[in-house]
């Protein structure tokens, strides 16, 4: 049985203002760290695709990224960080590529606009 993972720091009310499409556009082929501590390491995603699938009421974007094969295939929410943005938790999703056979993480963000 494994261990139980630590638990992630509270979300806040309101998702910080710089969680926006804008945001993370400015940020492709940049690498992201993903802390894995019930494994004891961190892995490295590459941000590959930024997407809106937003329509007027919402904002609605996708983030998809590659990392190594290794990594655990649960949609779960793993503590991420990027130099300019900090640390945060992401919830992230394995996505299988039928066409190359690699494994993709994917997050969504979905909220409707002011």
């Amino acid at each position: 049985i494994p261990s139980p993972r630590p638990p992630l720091p509270p979300l806040p009310a309101r998702a910080p203002a710089w969680i926006a499409r804008e945001t993370f556009a400015a940020l492709l082929d940049n690498e992201f760290s993903l802390h894995l501590p019930s494994l004891g390491r961190t892995a490295i995603l590459r941000l590959e695709h930024v997407t809106d699938i937003g329509r007027a009421s919402n904002e609605a974007f996708s983030l998809m990224f590659s990392g190594p094969p290794t990594l655990p295939s649960a949609h779960d929410t793993y503590e991420v960080s990027h130099p300019a943005l900090g640390c945060f938790p992401l919830f992230l999703g394995p996505v299988h590529c039928h066409r190359t056979g690699e494994m993709r993480y994917q997050a969504i963000f979905d909220r409707l606009k002011k």
